[in-house]
């Protein structure tokens, strides 16, 4: 069996199986209006926010392009650090849309534990609560943010 490698990431494409009889087998485009054929059916929802297929679709291009105007690269590590919330799948599709590559830090591990991942996946840039970013302490060579931020 030969391997379909993108040249540009260096990842290995499947095309089949398809997950989706019958859609796309992209994970970034899930969410989109087209995809999900009716734009204003809801596509998530979070305590009292909620988003149709479209606001999610531009949530999801949001979180990439902001990512990508951080200096998110194809294969660079973005570390998410958030409590349960709907930021976590719009950023986890969005770190994929940038190229990145998205690394989850679970909220209780201890700070040396973050600090070890963070240090060890190389990650140039951490979206988290200021809770989490007061407890690691900035990095010379890392961006961190709030989802705030963007």
């Amino acid at each position: 069996m030969e391997l379909d490698i993108d040249q540009e990431t260096g990842l290995v494409r499947r095309t089949a199986p398809n997950p989706y009889p019958f859609g796309s087998s992209l994970l970034t485009d899930l969410p989109s209006p087209s995809a999900a054929g009716d734009p204003t059916h809801p596509a998530l929802i979070d305590g009292d926010r909620a988003w149709n297929t479209a606001e999610l679709s531009h949530a999801i291009a949001r979180s990439g392009a902001a990512l990508h105007t951080l200096g998110v690269r194809p294969g660079d590590r973005v570390a998410w650090s958030l409590p349960n919330c709907a930021e976590l799948p719009i950023g986890f599709i969005g770190t994929q849309l940038a190229g990145g590559v998205w690394l989850g830090i679970n909220q209780p591990l201890a700070a040396p534990e973050k600090r070890f991942l963070l240090d060890d996946s190389g990650a140039s840039v951490l979206v988290a609560s200021q809770e989490v970013l007061d407890q690691i302490g900035p990095a010379a060579d890392r961006r961190d943010i709030t989802p705030e931020e963007w």
